[in-house]
């Protein structure tokens, strides 16, 4: 295409060309992911403060798999916009019905009405699927009608003292136009395409030039694209190497966002994959799902003694960008971290809150892990989950403090016949739960100033599971290891 471009303009006489191309060396990295479930895709969507347009291919696997496969659409959609410019997902409402066991689950093919498949659904940007579109066959492909959605008006300008003639490239032409210094003009281009000028040089070569790229997708992910492209005198000064330059870092921070959007995308991915393939595998116990009670006092006297002794140590907790178990892009949570003093963390969770524990499980117990003081502040969402098999088997939420609250920010549960619950905690109370097979979290956002939970976990003696390499659960049999359960979601099972 750049050829054929390059050789329509040996045709024109002007001394400064523009033209508009897609960005060669920007290209898709992230993969088309499978949805699991209507609530794994809103989750998806909630990753991002400002999310970019989406598109689902809705399919099902009893009765057009083989027409999915002639549709075209490859795990890395490399003839699309990348991540960082739109989500691609697709979603076999066949699989979902069989996998999701939980009730009130909101199917995607009842959520946009899909009579006919394979069919293409657009979500525009900002994420509000209700103004979804719906493409379910005709004459126009459905890659092209999906470009025609995605096509960006943007607003070409001439601030140059010098006539610039600007080319740019559409399916099976080539539209041509004249600026001269003021004028501009609107164009219609794909998201991550950048408009790219030449003009002759002396010695009558062709000599490139790119305008800066605007409104960049960032890391707190945020989205924006490019609304106006402004050519200047200052632009057309640039050296080769400012050029170069410049055209390198922004593509390395393109590819930054791709792989960065990506990686989240992989995250919410495996929570979702855990809750579906792991309440089902894990094996449940001879006591209750989870169970509340007012915190013991001895437990109380020595967990705010600890609290007050070490405030002043509270920092930020430390916590990966690409992790979207809570909204940490949005605003932080805060900690009182137990390593300030080991000893006087492994005496609260073996000696004191241990036995407790032990008595609601029916059973001796290992202990594993005590996380926090954590502090959630207004607006944190923690996202429903299961956790961890090796480790996290029996596990305690002590609620110190709450400061602020205007509704009650619920614990909501999954039983393991898949009905919901919601658990009000109040301040100095203490959750018992089988955290490995019952699914938790607070997805509602925080209504309130402050609340501080912390997190006790134990294991049975001699619990056999643990992870290995390929996102695998195994159980250990004798002399070997049994795979349970296979975390990894694949293009096409």
């Amino acid at each position: 295409l750049l050829a054929a471009l390059l050789l329509k303009l040996k045709e024109f006489r002007f001394v400064v060309f523009v033209i508009v191309l897609l960005l060669g060396d920007v290209k898709s990295v992230s993969r088309v992911v499978p949805l699991l479930s209507g609530w794994h895709y809103d989750d998806i969507l909630r990753d991002s403060i400002d999310p970019v347009a989406s598109i689902i291919v809705m399919w099902s696997s009893t009765w057009c798999k083989e027409a999915f496969e002639r549709f075209g659409l490859t795990p890395e959609a490399e003839d699309l916009p990348s991540r960082a410019h739109v989500f691609i997902g697709h979603y076999d409402e066949a699989a979902a019905r069989k996998q999701v066991w939980w009730e009130e689950e909101n199917f995607l093919d009842d959520r946009f009405n899909i009579s006919l498949a394979p069919a293409v659904v657009y979500i525009p940007p900002g994420g509000n699927w209700e103004n979804y579109q719906l493409w379910d066959g005709g004459v126009q492909h459905w890659k092209d009608w999906v470009r025609d959605r995605l096509a960006l008006e943007v607003l070409v300008q001439n601030e140059a003292t010098e006539a610039l003639s600007f080319l740019w490239p559409r399916i099976d032409n080539v539209t041509e136009a004249l600026l001269v210094p003021g004028a501009s003009r609107k164009v219609f281009l794909q998201p991550g395409q950048r408009v790219v000028m030449t003009r002759k040089t002396k010695e009558n070569n062709e000599e490139f030039f790119s305008a800066p790229l605007q409104a960049l997708p960032s890391k707190s992910c945020a989205h924006g694209e490019v609304q106006q492209i402004i050519f200047d005198d200052q632009i057309l000064s640039e050296t080769i190497e400012q050029r170069h330059l410049r055209f390198q870092e922004e593509n390395k921070y393109m590819k930054e966002q791709d792989q960065h959007l990506n990686a989240r995308d992989q995250d919410t991915t495996f929570t979702h994959a855990a809750m579906i393939r792991q309440p089902r595998t894990v094996p449940g116990f001879d006591t209750t799902a989870y169970g509340l009670i007012e915190l013991p006092q001895e437990v109380r006297d020595h967990m705010w003694k600890y609290y007050k002794e070490h405030e002043a140590y509270r920092m930020i907790e430390a916590y990966s960008s690409i992790a979207t178990g809570i909204n940490q892009h949005i605003v932080n949570t805060t900690l009182v971290s137990f390593d300030l003093d080991m000893s006087q963390r492994d005496y609260i969770a073996m000696h004191l809150i241990q036995p407790y524990v032990e008595q609601w499980a029916k059973r001796p117990l290992e202990f594993t892990s005590f996380y926090g003081i954590r502090e959630y502040h207004r607006g944190h969402e923690l996202r429903m989950h299961v956790d961890r098999v090796a480790t996290h088997v029996f596990s305690v939420i002590v609620n110190l403090d709450q400061q602020g609250i205007d509704s009650d920010w619920t614990l909501d549960v999954i039983n393991f016949d898949g009905t919901r619950n919601s658990v009000v905690m109040r301040p100095n109370t203490m959750l018992f739960y089988q955290s490995a097979k019952l699914i938790h979290g607070r997805p509602k956002p925080l209504n309130g100033t402050l609340y501080a939970n912390a997190f006790c976990h134990y294991r049975p003696l001699d619990w056999p599971y643990e992870y290995g390499a390929g996102d695998i659960l195994y159980r250990r049999e004798h002399d070997r290891k049994v795979p349970v359960v296979d975390y990894k979601v694949p293009f096409m099972s």
